[in-house]
């Protein structure tokens, strides 16, 4: 399943150059990625969180394909795909008129609040291809 959601662009993430700043590109790919796990589970990370799991962000990746300005429409895409038995990532893009202006990669397990060796919860792994 592929995760869609429209978001204007904010006039504060704006810099100098008049374009998005690099620091909230992660921050749009985020709030949808978030948003996706919900549609997802049923569950808000925090919600998982108040089980005693938290999900952990390993690896980052951004490929920066073209400048977002204030005036841009954009759409932020999010899909989760398995990637071992304790690994999934999220593969994410930022659109403007159906053109990429960015593609994110994020890697991203679970562990337990009390501790202990990362995992995934069948929570994640019945709904994650």
């Amino acid at each position: 399943m592929i995760f869609t959601e429209s978001v204007m662009v904010k006039k504060e993430h704006i810099d100098f150059q008049n374009i998005l700043d690099n620091i909230y590109y992660s921050y749009y790919f985020e709030n949808t990625r978030h948003k996706c796990f919900h549609e997802l589970t049923g569950l808000s990370v925090e919600e998982l969180a108040e089980e005693g799991i938290n999900a952990v962000l390993l690896k980052e990746y951004i490929d920066f394909k073209k400048p977002i300005r204030e005036t841009d429409q954009i759409q932020v895409t999010c899909e989760f795909k398995a990637m071992s038995k304790v690994k999934f990532i999220a593969e994410q893009s930022i659109l403007i008129n159906d053109n990429i202006a960015s593609k994110g990669y994020y890697e991203i397990t679970c562990v337990k609040a009390s501790g202990g060796r990362p995992f995934l919860p069948d929570l994640i792994t019945s709904k994650i291809v």
